[in-house]
């Protein structure tokens, strides 16, 4: 068998090594798999020239390459409705948005706003694939999943949150709107029953709101807290009759 020079040997390494690499490739898109098994296959090469190490560490960004106000930025844009602006901002980030899983579900957001709904669940399902348990990316990805139809899709993702959080009133309504979908009424029903009864014991926060501003003297904002308790409690809670009386005839501080 032919012998290589060593020169050539070093160049076929390193040449090997190139042709993994994607072509065209984006400083963030390099998966952290891809750049360990490139540096395992670049550190053969590294032992014969040094042009391993430069050929690695020019596919990977610096942290100086990264804004560290980048996700403030981009939530400003998205709290301004500026939709397009926020995915301005992150879409072209992989590696950040792998690294943050804030600015993911963000991203997610600003996708299903503009009707972007493929990327929207691109994005939310490769955020629960690094943070399994992130509740309002599943509950988001729930509502789209409705929205497309997909009620068993949507009561997967309801049930896991369930079992988290079993109180959850929006997750209990959204595993009653799944299961009217996929044609279970008897058991939608049950679940939103749940809910409503889930939803009013939020009804505390108000009132615990109301009195506050009534001992300041805050009377227009203690009736607002008062009236919020009122729409959560239904007029078939036992509590209705009292807080309304509170809210007609409020005592002085």
């Amino acid at each position: 068998m032919r012998e290589r020079k060593p020169g050539t040997q070093k160049n076929a390494i390193i040449e090997s090594c190139r042709s993994l690499l994607p072509l065209p490739i984006r400083k963030s898109a390099l998966q952290a798999g891809q750049i360990v098994f490139l540096a395992f296959l670049l550190h053969i090469a590294e032992t014969l020239t040094k042009d391993g190490f430069s050929l690695i560490t020019q596919f990977i960004p610096s942290n100086s390459e990264i804004d560290p106000s980048l996700y403030l930025k981009a939530k400003d844009a998205y709290l301004r409705n500026d939709l397009s602006g926020t995915i301005q901002l992150l879409e072209p980030m992989d590696q950040y948005l792998e690294q943050n899983p804030a600015a993911a579900f963000l991203l997610g957001k600003a996708y299903y706003f503009c009707s972007q709904y493929f990327k929207a669940e691109r994005t939310w399902t490769g955020l629960l694939r690094k943070v399994p348990h992130h509740a309002e990316a599943q509950r988001w990805l729930a509502r789209l999943y409705l929205s497309q139809g997909k009620g068993g899709e949507a009561e997967e993702l309801c049930i896991q949150l369930l079992a988290r959080d079993s109180e959850n009133p929006e997750s209990l309504l959204l595993l009653g709107k799944a299961r009217l979908l996929t044609g279970d009424t008897r058991s939608a029903l049950e679940y939103l029953e749940k809910g409503k009864a889930s939803l009013r014991k939020l009804a505390e926060i108000p009132l615990e709101l109301a009195d506050l501003y009534r001992r300041f003297g805050i009377k227009n904002r203690s009736r607002e807290e008062l009236e919020l308790a009122l729409y959560l409690l239904g007029k078939e809670s036992p509590l209705y009759r009292a807080v309304e009386g509170s809210w007609k005839n409020p005592e002085e501080p």
